[in-house]
């Protein structure tokens, strides 16, 4: 699959902040992460999600009041690419032990 650089600074950047909190992030967190607009990084994310790349789920804050948010963590197939593009087997590794600590 062919990825932009663009968009594989974004799957990188979405990988790497969802090993820091061990589970998916919101949109708005890639967004400071890379220094761009929420609305450029949820619309990013979404192109992601529909290359299979990317999962999305909504969530309800603990907070009763609270709206739901939408949060994106890497899909599988992401890992398994980048760990091609980049020539690390070792993100893959890195991936499945976070994604074991979370589940």
């Amino acid at each position: 699959m062919k990825l932009s650089s663009r968009q594989r600074d974004f799957l990188s950047r979405l990988l790497d902040l969802c090993r820091e909190a061990e589970g998916p992030v919101h949109y708005a967190d890639v967004a400071r992460a890379l220094d761009v607009n929420p609305v450029t990084a949820y619309e990013m994310l979404r192109l992601l999600e529909n290359k299979g790349l990317a999962r999305s789920e909504t969530v309800r804050p603990q907070r009763r009041k609270s709206r739901s948010i939408v949060v994106f963590s890497p899909a599988e197939k992401a890992v398994t690419l980048l760990a091609e593009l980049t020539g690390d087997p070792a993100s893959e590794r890195d991936w499945e032990e976070a994604k074991a600590s979370i589940l």
